[in-house]
């Protein structure tokens, strides 16, 4: 968990940042931002999986289509909020977080901007 938590933390810092680790003893591992994604994460995970499990065996229906969504049962202002800051431009955000270039037929290169996914999903 260590390991996976240091990686983490170096990983999503920007390159011109210096990063210092402390190794004394004594250091919890969840004051690092890394411990609680992958933690949150894992959550995540078991909730989706449960979900589908329990979807294939019929306690949970299949989401309806976009198209069929009636929208005018949003009444609350959290609930458009929602869905504008977050599910309406949820593609767009991705489309430009993430850029795959073709170099050659035999190379291909992919440009993942964390930081403009970290900044459009306000963390």
């Amino acid at each position: 968990m260590t390991v996976a938590a240091v990686k983490f933390e170096l990983l999503s810092t920007a390159h011109q940042t210096p990063v210092t680790l402390h190794l004394h003893s004594g250091i919890s591992t969840w004051h690092g931002r890394g411990t609680f994604v992958m933690y949150n994460s894992a959550r995540l995970g078991t909730l989706f999986a449960n979900y589908r499990w329990d979807q294939r065996n019929g306690i949970y229906p299949d989401l309806p289509k976009v198209c069929s969504l009636d929208y005018l049962l949003l009444r609350e202002e959290g609930e458009w909020k929602l869905l504008f800051n977050y599910v309406a431009m949820l593609n767009d955000m991705l489309d430009s977080a993430v850029i795959l270039s073709h170099a050659s037929d035999e190379t291909r290169t992919l440009v993942a901007n964390t930081d403009t996914v970290r900044g459009t999903l306000r963390f």
